[in-house]
């Protein structure tokens, strides 16, 4: 599971979470505050913490990590669409 880094808007306290691709947090669970934490993008994210035996090529994890972002771009453009923040 990717490991994400998210900012709180209420307390300003950064948190690593971890999560699979889809899902969103959005809860704070350092001040408690509903709806408060927003991804940090300026942070990088570490795609998985477990370390793999199986040996891939360069290529294939360039690949897998740009069909991650793009599916992730595609869902954060179809939140802004619906939310009216596209303008």
């Amino acid at each position: 599971m990717p490991n994400y880094v998210y900012k709180c808007i209420s307390c300003e306290k950064t948190v690593n979470i971890f999560h699979s691709f889809s899902d969103k947090s959005t809860d704070c669970g350092l001040c408690g505050v509903t709806g408060s934490l927003q991804r940090d993008y300026s942070t990088p994210f570490n795609i998985s913490n477990k370390p793999t035996n199986i040996k891939k090529e360069a290529g294939q994890v360039v690949r897998q990590h740009i069909e991650e972002a793009r599916e992730e771009i595609k869902q954060e453009k179809e939140r802004f669409q619906r939310e009216g923040l596209d303008e």
